[in-house]
């Protein structure tokens, strides 16, 4: 292998390392259900699911093994009930808030550490009323929070929460916290970390790294 080939299989190859690490990280895409809905009529009061063993087949945190989901609701004003539920017909998580009741519905997973080594939080929601907030909360200790959502009605909006300054490199617990307002129908899917771009700099280098070894092919 001459010089020029050794250089052009390097360079590629740093670019091929640099894609592959950067992956997004499926927490959860709700394609299965494990758990039935929840659902609470008492204000001031907690209904819970016992936790879910989720299989790597199931796709929550990108199938690392021993990963549970809990579900749970809680009325914390109005009257009537607040439901949170994983549909298995629609593949998506849902928190409803019958008007005029207002509550908190929580998707909590738990398991082996995993390294979120990207930028952010992303996932697809669709609510049909107004202000409705997510909050994430890490195990490392840190809350993302969206602020209160728009209506997405008729169709899906991705909202993306931006990682603090705190260490995700060890993370073993998550809960998406949705708190809904009177007549909230929320609904979640897709949830995943953003992965750090690729620099256009290292991009560059694989692409003169590729061009480098087609050229020595053809002469």
């Amino acid at each position: 292998m001459n010089f020029k080939n050794l250089i052009g299989g390097g360079l590629a190859g740093v670019a091929l390392m640099v894609c592959s690490a950067a992956q997004a990280i499926v927490i959860d895409d709700f394609n299965v259900t494990t758990t039935s809905a929840v659902s609470d009529a008492t204000l001031n009061a907690t209904a819970s699911t016992t936790p879910s063993i989720i299989d790597g087949a199931n796709i929550v945190m990108d199938g690392a093994a021993g990963w549970s989901r809990t579900l749970s609701a809680s009325l914390t004003a109005g009257a009537d009930f607040v439901e949170t539920i994983v549909c298995g017909g629609c593949q998506v998580g849902h928190f409803n808030a019958q008007n005029p009741a207002t509550g908190i519905g929580e998707f909590i997973y738990a398991g082996t550490g995993v390294a979120f080594d990207g930028t952010a939080i992303a996932f697809d929601y669709n609510l049909d009323l107004a202000g409705s907030v997510v909050d994430i909360l890490l195990s490392n200790g840190d809350v993302l929070s969206s602020g209160p959502l728009a209506a997405s009605l008729p169709g899906w909006t991705t909202v993306t929460i931006n990682f603090g300054a705190g260490d995700y490199s060890n993370i073993t617990g998550l809960t998406v916290r949705v708190t809904g307002t009177q007549a909230a129908d929320f609904s979640i899917d897709n949830l995943r970390t953003v992965p750090v771009p690729m620099p256009l700099a290292l991009m560059a280098l694989g692409l003169l790294g590729l061009g480098l070894l087609r050229r020595k092919a053809t002469v």
